[in-house]
């Protein structure tokens, strides 16, 4: 074809074409009408493209110029210039014309291209892949995703072509699939394995509207878990089958409109004893007893809606026996047939899973919808001012405000408190280059929002982009904490007087001791560095370490272990050794701290043996305490002898009573005597052993008939000290007498009761009581004559207790006190 066919054929064309030498001289020039200038006015034969282009677009265009001289392949260039105002987008065509010249055709592409880039900020977005080629082959547009498969940016490769990034068989192949889309103009997939993936393409001719297809669109998408997904469905079916033969639980399927049984399981066979014919040849109705027959065809007609059914029902077995199951069933199509499978059996357990289930699932949406991140969405303007165009739930939550209301506003408007800061050209920077920014920490305050955030901000398409944002408020708090922590940890490590070390555990060498250990041990920081313990032969005894070394590796720690240790002087001490295993710089330590005990030590030798001096001086004084008990008891028992002796010689029945009074209360105190002495603690008496011996006493010393007087006695195991037990004594021997005196004249029956207890106040409540004749009205016990009576009232007011009588029904005496400690007797 010669040179006047083609240029009219190329004056036909709508788009411009150029002719330019490989020194850059535009050699012809056609600006294709309809078509707006995408060069500076301007006389441009004889030029060069630096004197009528921009000049970082010229020197592209000589660079690309040269490629297609030197290599004789065509390429592809694309750029934008600003023409009244607006930025247009062109596309250039670089293709051999001859030896020396080469031929550019330029396409204004700027409506393709703008509608173009919303859909590119959602490609950009998927992690799938994608690719635009043109009809040749070359990639107008790709993802970053694609251009990460080949380890190159995405600007690497377009407007080069798609074959030369394959292999030859791939490439082959590929183009093959290409012709045949641009031919038929209809989309085809195919599947592509690559080492242990499975890759799945989507080939989609783009075709101007009632025109051919011009351009094909690449979706290549990893489907490996979709196929293994589907194998382990397949598996799955498999397993399924297996565990409906092989499960313990009875289970059947049944045909939904006949309700004739269709399968059974091994178990279901087995419990119920029909056989897998009988079963398949039964109805569902026929495994119920007649009268429940009713009630399973009316479930059935519910149940043909489809839901699941959970229930109790009765079943009957080949022998004719009924059994309670609780049954889950389900529609589980077999055989294509409609049907249901019943599971038998107790779903408990599966009740437990499935609430389990539910509670995991709700947590997980707490977590989703508790996520930290927040995020902010700006646009770029026709000023280039950052609109705020929205925000997520969780931005919301983080900043504390609604951020409906600051749609549409300027980023100063919506947060004042980014006025004049760095951070609005950073945001405005990624919308215009696209490059991500990130901040570790950026402070903010502008009154209604005060804090620290890690900022992350992306790009997210033609003029736009996202901000992600993670309130770091608290973790710079923490940080502080920590570094403070730490140092204050130094501080106790350096100035603490126990001997403090840390040594590697992998070998045991040190790597840091404190002046407490140099202190104690003698050592040198220069001289343990990078040595063990072993070496400096620290330890006396083997066993001390392996005691020390068995905690930390069953434990991770030891706790106040007790050993023995070398100083540098030869010296043995002794030592309370702690430890505790820690990660330092991630490799695993020891920290030991150990307090030399040694001087403590001794002190503790003296004193077990001054406590063993102690102790046997102490044996002494209770055997000797023991010997006076008994010397008074037997001195009470003479002096109760002696007043027996005198009642004998007077022959007054009276005086020989009060003589019997008397000596029946020297007896009262001589067995608080006797307890004592047979008490392991000489300070306590045993006081229900007391009672009961004490009203024994008393009963054998009135004569008094047990079948005439029953003695009913209730106490409570107690101990009391000899201060309190003596009047307390005194008290029960004179209440006994009167009762045993006065309440069952003339051989009358009756019962004397005593009660003694200790209240939840810590006092005491004793009780002494008859069924007898009463005591008379008359007769006031606090202005009584009677010495007995007397006696009763001055103990009560010696232990600060109180009386009260009742003369209901015989006669009852209660007494509440608490425990009396002569002055001296008793260490408060």
């Amino acid at each position: 074809m010669n040179y006047s066919i083609l240029s009219k054929i190329l004056d036909a064309s709508p788009d411009m074409y150029l002719i330019i030498d490989g020194n850059g001289v535009l050699i012809d020039f056609k600006p294709s009408p309809n078509f707006e200038p995408a060069l500076p006015p301007g006389e441009f034969l004889g030029k060069t493209i630096g004197q009528v282009l921009p000049e970082e677009l010229a020197k592209t265009g000589l660079l690309r110029t040269r490629e297609v001289l030197d290599t004789g392949k065509e390429c592809l260039l694309e750029y934008s210039l600003p023409i009244d105002g607006k930025l247009n987008f062109y596309e250039a065509r670089l293709t051999l014309f001859d030896e020396k010249q080469v031929l550019v055709i330029i396409r204004d592409v700027t409506d393709k291209k703008r509608s173009m880039e919303a859909a590119k900020a959602l490609i950009d977005a998927s992690t799938d892949w994608f690719f635009l080629l043109d009809r040749q082959g070359y990639i107008l547009s790709i993802n970053q995703s694609a251009a990460d498969i080949f380890g190159k940016r995405r600007e690497q490769m377009e407007g080069t072509l798609y074959w030369d990034h394959l292999s030859p068989e791939k490439a082959r192949y590929r183009k093959e699939r290409m012709e045949e889309i641009l031919k038929t103009g209809k989309p085809t997939s195919l599947v592509d394995l690559s080492d242990d993936r499975v890759f799945e393409a989507s080939l989609n001719p783009v075709a101007e509207p009632g025109g051919p297809v011009h351009l094909v669109a690449y979706f290549i998408k990893d489907i490996t878990d979709q196929v293994k997904a589907e194998k382990d469905r397949i598996e799955s079916e498999a397993r399924h089958r297996r565990l409906f033969d092989s499960n313990p639980v009875p289970m059947y399927v049944y045909d939904t409109s006949t309700l004739i049984i269709l399968d059974a399981n091994e178990a279901m066979v087995d419990i119920y004893g029909f056989t897998l014919e009988e079963l398949t040849s039964m109805t569902i109705t026929e495994i119920c007893p007649l009268e429940d027959a009713s009630k399973v065809m009316e479930n059935v007609t519910d149940l043909r809606s489809g839901q699941v059914h959970f229930g109790l029902w009765r079943y009957m077995k080949r022998d004719g026996s009924v059994i309670d199951v609780e049954i889950t069933s389900g529609d589980f199509p077999y055989m294509n047939r409609p049907a249901r499978l019943v599971l038998c059996q107790d779903v408990t357990e599966k009740a437990a899973m499935e609430k389990e289930l539910a509670a995991s699932e709700v947590k997980f949406r707490s977590i989703v919808e508790s996520s930290p991140m927040g995020i902010h969405m700006y646009r770029l303007d026709a000023e280039e001012r950052l609109i705020f165009s929205g925000a997520n739930s969780t931005a919301d939550r983080i900043l504390g405000i609604d951020h409906h209301r600051l749609t549409g506003l300027t980023i100063q408007e919506a947060f004042p408190g980014l006025e004049n800061t760095e951070i609005i050209n950073r945001y405005r920077e990624v919308c215009l280059s696209g490059n991500p920014w990130y901040s570790e920490q950026v402070d903010y305050r502008d009154g209604r929002i005060s804090g620290a955030f890690e900022v992350h901000a992306f790009k997210t398409g033609y003029r736009s982009m996202s901000v992600w944002f993670l309130d770091i408020t608290e973790k710079k708090k923490t940080m502080a904490a920590i570094t403070e922590s730490e140092e204050k940890f130094r501080t106790a490590f350096i100035t603490s007087p126990d001997s403090v070390n840390i040594n590697r555990l992998e070998d045991g060498k040190y790597v840091d001791i404190n002046e407490g250990f140099s202190q104690i041990t003698g050592y040198t920081r220069e001289e343990v560095m990078g040595r063990t313990s072993i070496e400096l032969g620290i330890w006396v005894d083997p066993q001390d370490r392996e005691k020390f070394a068995d905690g930390l590796k069953q434990k991770g720690y030891v706790n106040n272990l007790e050993s023995k240790f070398r100083a540098k002087d030869g010296s043995i001490l002794e030592g309370l050794m702690s430890a505790k295993l820690l990660n330092l710089k991630q490799e695993p330590h020891i920290l030991s701290i150990t307090r030399d005990i040694t001087e403590l030590k001794k002190a503790e030798e003296a004193l077990i043996k001054s406590e063993e001096q102690l102790r046997a001086s102490l044996g002494e004084k209770e055997i000797l305490l023991k010997e006076i008990h008994h010397r008074v008891k037997n001195n009470l028992q003479v002096i109760s002898g002696l007043l027996d002796l005198q009642a004998h010689h007077i022959n007054d029945p009276m005086g020989r009573e009060i003589y019997k009074e008397s000596q029946n209360r020297v007896i009262t105190m001589a067995l608080i005597h006797e307890e004592l002495y047979q008490s392991v603690n000489l300070g306590q008496v045993d006081f229900d052993d007391y009672i009961r011996n004490l009203c024994e006493n008393l009963m054998i010393s009135y004569g008094a008939d047990r079948k005439q007087i029953n003695l009913d006695i209730s106490t409570e195991k107690t101990s009391m000290v000899v201060d309190t037990a003596i009047p307390c004594g005194l008290i029960i021997n004179e209440l006994m007498t009167n009762a045993l005196k006065h309440a069952f004249p003339d051989k009358r029956k009756g019962t004397i009761s005593l009660s003694f207890r200790q209240l939840k106040n810590k006092n005491y409540m004793l009780t002494v009581s008859d069924n007898g004749i009463g005591m008379p009205g008359k007769v006031d016990i606090n202005k009584t004559t009677s010495l007995g009576m007397q006696l009763i009232t001055v103990l009560v007011g010696q232990l600060g207790g109180t009386l009260k009588l009742n003369r209901r029904e015989g006669t009852s005496f209660t007494i509440k006190f608490k425990e009396y400690h002569e002055a001296g007797s008793v260490l408060y």
